[in-house]
């Protein structure tokens, strides 16, 4: 995207948003094309869950040392996968829904959203 033809929104190191034209991961996505922009929180997953499950067998189960600092690295996993959940950017097209970007950063994820919306109106 040319900043010099078109200003831009939005910028960091992986999006660029402008008035016509959201660009993340070097895909195009044309803010006509659009009809919103929301944001999703992911829940913990499946393997999430048997990470916590396996740690605490580990922990409670087992009397070998390194087994309990297995047991304590899983659940700390699982702790940070809740503490810091995966953010997606969700947008609608005419007849499509599609998850187009995630991140950890709620903070960023907010204020690509934002910009998109902002970009969507002024296109309407």
């Amino acid at each position: 995207m040319s900043s010099a033809a078109e200003p831009l929104l939005y910028q960091d190191s992986e999006v660029q948003i402008s008035r016509t034209r959201f660009v993340f991961k070097n895909k195009t996505v044309l803010i006509r094309d659009l009809t919103a922009a929301t944001t999703i929180k992911h829940k913990p997953s499946p393997s999430d869950w048997i990470f916590l499950a396996v740690g605490c067998i580990y922990i409670l189960a087992m009397d070998a040392t390194t087994i309990k600092m297995l047991g304590i690295i899983l659940i700390s996993y699982f702790v940070w996968s809740v503490a810091k959940p995966i953010y997606s950017i969700v947008v609608d097209f005419d007849s499509l829904t599609r998850s187009i970007f995630a991140s950890r950063d709620r903070k960023r994820v907010s204020q690509i959203v934002e910009t998109v919306q902002k970009a969507i109106s002024q296109n309407n």
